[in-house]
């Protein structure tokens, strides 16, 4: 949850700060002191921002996009390999999401639905091989037993 509130917050910022700027170009980079990239801020006419990022060592560390404010769409957070560690699916902005996490080995490690930030539905962990280990049922974050 720390991390969509990040994602959250960086967005409003971004908004913020280009509200500001009379620049035209629709393409927005910032980039650490070593000289790496470190974001891209691409703005769209419909009102879409995509944004990738960077660790300091130049490997993507996420992917976020948006439509009118709100989350929408696939989220994707990286490790300093470049390895997925987390995929986040937003609809209708965080009303409902589901967040996955990996493993170093690609396979997935657990996957959890949420509504109005609320754990909702299944939620499921799998061991380090891919096979499902629990599983439970919640209804507006309240364990369905």
């Amino acid at each position: 949850m720390r991390y969509l509130n990040l994602v959250v917050i960086i967005l409003f910022t971004i908004l913020n700060l280009l509200s500001c700027d009379n620049n035209k170009s629709n393409i927005y980079n910032s980039y650490y002191d070593n000289g790496n990239l470190k974001r891209i801020i691409k703005l769209y006419k419909d009102d879409r921002i995509k944004i990738k990022t960077y660790h300091e060592s130049g490997i993507m560390s996420g992917e976020f996009k948006s439509r009118n404010g709100i989350l929408d769409g696939v989220q994707f957070k990286y490790d300093e390999e470049g390895k997925i560690k987390e995929k986040i699916i937003c609809m209708r902005g965080l009303k409902y999401f589901e967040i996955i996490k990996y493993y170093n080995n690609g396979n997935i490690m657990s996957h959890n639905t949420y509504l109005y930030g609320n754990l909702h539905g299944e939620q499921l962990w799998y061991n380090n091989e891919g096979q499902l280990i629990k599983k439970n049922i919640y209804y507006d974050g309240i364990l369905d037993n």
